[in-house]
């Protein structure tokens, strides 16, 4: 009897454990869900559920009582949010973890989930959101241009674009600023010509002579594609018996203009002038005419009479020009021909253009100086052009120019091939206007 009455006591405490389970079901389904968490119920509570044996009606009394109002656990919310993050570890043993649904899996990544009455993890709740909106937006590219322009000297406007700080250091590391120390390679004519243009307005006379000059060849070139070629016999009466020169390093003909090329003649008597001349017409009359010499003139005549052979040939009239010649050559030791205006070929135009086939010299030998395209309008990939000269004594365009023979134009098989890549005249006839075959071509 004894083991009878304690197994139906075993019986009636299941069966109250039950009704109690069931009970605390529909009261968690019926009630609002509390902020507290399951995990915050202390042992005395579970062991209070499991061991009474009072009536249900009492006990559903004070489960609701409880269920409203808890003691606040030790350990449980007061700890770092950041803490249980790391540690991973469940707070109560695997038998007794409540069940998680979908909706409570999304909050306890939310850091908005989390009550915000606990001031000790609001910095760590914004910190946390920040981050996750600055991964969720796009990437945006910064519009730099970069631009291959961040390495030349001067700029029309300036670069209102950031550098970035990786880009900042590599330009400013010692061995990008050896190498951005050394400046381009200069080229004739070319060089001035690109910093001209890259002003709106010029800056000095100089590049005001410079940005003239290019819109006056750039004119000229579809006048110097029309030209059509002269009466062969014309040609054939012009031709010149001038002997090859000896004994030179290089098998060249370097020809000069005259006027504005190597001088310039002032046509007000009033105007001061390096030197003057008196002039005799075929009439007897004589005129004595300023003549200002371009610097570096005599030397170069004289430099290039060691290497190749040299000719002035001019579309001026023999009594004048000849007396300037002798000016520069009076010795006869540099020039090995003079030609001038009767060795020119008139055009339909009326234009005295130089022909260079009158010195019976291979064209892939010869080479024309001269500061009017039309000049050597008949052979273009012959022509080297020059600023005119007036009466800058700080011009030193002839000495960039003999540095650009002696170095490129002298020693090339065919003199040609080196002009045409050089100064690209012939493709002027592409574009609308010098600016932009200036900044096409170069």
């Amino acid at each position: 009897m004894y083991n009878l009455g304690k197994l139906q006591t075993k019986n009636a405490e299941r069966e109250l454990i039950q009704q109690h389970l069931q009970q605390q079901q529909l009261i968690q389904t019926s009630t609002q869900r509390n902020n507290t968490p399951q995990s915050c119920k202390s042992a005395q509570e579970m062991k209070y559920f499991l061991y009474q044996k009072n009536n249900g009606k009492e006990q559903q009394v004070k489960i609701q009582n409880n269920s409203q109002v808890q003691q606040k656990p030790k350990n449980s919310l007061h700890r770092n949010f950041s803490q249980i993050e790391k540690s991973g570890s469940p707070i109560l043993p695997s038998k007794m973890q409540p069940l998680v649904t979908s909706q409570q899996k999304v909050k306890k990544y939310n850091p908005l989930s989390i009550d915000q009455r606990f001031t000790s993890n609001q910095q760590f709740v914004q910190q946390i959101t920040s981050q996750i909106n600055k991964k969720e937006d796009p990437p945006k590219k910064d519009n730099l241009k970069v631009s291959l322009d961040d390495f030349v000297t001067q700029i029309n406007k300036p670069a209102k674009s950031l550098i970035s700080p990786f880009k900042q250091t590599k330009s400013l590391s010692p061995s990008n600023r050896i190498q951005s120390s050394k400046q381009k390679k200069y080229i004739y004519y070319v060089t001035s010509i690109i910093e001209t243009f890259k002003h709106q307005y010029s800056q000095t006379i100089e590049q005001q002579l410079y940005k003239d000059h290019a819109m006056q060849t750039f004119n000229c070139i579809g006048f110097c594609l029309n030209l059509q070629d002269p009466d062969p016999q014309i040609l054939r009466q012009k031709q010149l018996d001038i002997p090859l020169k000896q004994n030179c390093k290089y098998k060249k003909t370097v020809v000069f203009d005259l006027d504005e090329t190597l001088i310039h003649c002032n046509e007000n008597q009033s105007l001061k002038a390096d030197v003057y001349i008196p002039i005799k017409f075929p009439s007897g009359d004589v005129v004595s005419a300023g003549i200002n010499v371009r610097p570096f003139a005599k030397w170069i005549l004289t430099e290039l009479s060691k290497l190749c052979e040299v000719i002035v040939f001019t579309a001026s009239h023999q009594c004048y020009a000849s007396q300037v010649i002798a000016h520069l050559d009076p010795k006869n030791q540099f020039l090995s021909a003079q030609v001038f205006r009767d060795g020119c070929v008139l055009s339909t135009e009326g234009v005295h253009v130089k022909d260079l086939r009158i010195f019976k010299r291979d064209l892939k030998d010869i080479v024309l100086v001269d500061n009017a395209a039309y000049s050597f309008g008949m052979h273009l990939e012959n022509g080297i052009p020059i600023i005119p000269y007036y009466d800058n004594q700080e011009d030193k365009e002839l000495k960039f120019l003999y540095d650009f023979l002696i170095e490129q134009v002298l020693p090339a098989p065919d003199c040609r091939l080196v002009l045409q890549s050089t100064f690209k005249l012939r493709e002027f006839q592409k574009y609308r206007d010098p600016k932009t075959a200036i900044e096409k071509l170069f």
